[in-house]
């Protein structure tokens, strides 16, 4: 009866932790450019340094919009 109700444990437990690990898979990558939208990358500095943590967006005329943060080096893809 142990041996079965551990089963039925283990069960419960692995089932609800089965949508956490689903969540943190790395499937494929949306391919956008089937929607003629492109990457956009480059970099922001001020004064000639880098500016990290910088929020960069770009909004388009029918309402759709992009952004990316700069990295420690002032990098930013979009």
């Amino acid at each position: 009866m142990k041996t079965r109700r551990r089963s039925l444990t283990f069960a419960a437990l692995l089932t609800s932790c089965l949508p956490l690990y689903s969540g943190c898979s790395s499937g494929p990558q949306a391919d956008y450019s089937k929607l003629g939208l492109v990457e956009v990358a480059g970099t922001i500095s001020l004064d000639g340094q880098p500016v990290p943590k910088a929020a960069i967006f770009f909004y388009g005329e029918n309402g759709t919009y992009s952004y990316g943060i700069t990295d420690e080096s002032g990098h930013y893809v979009a």
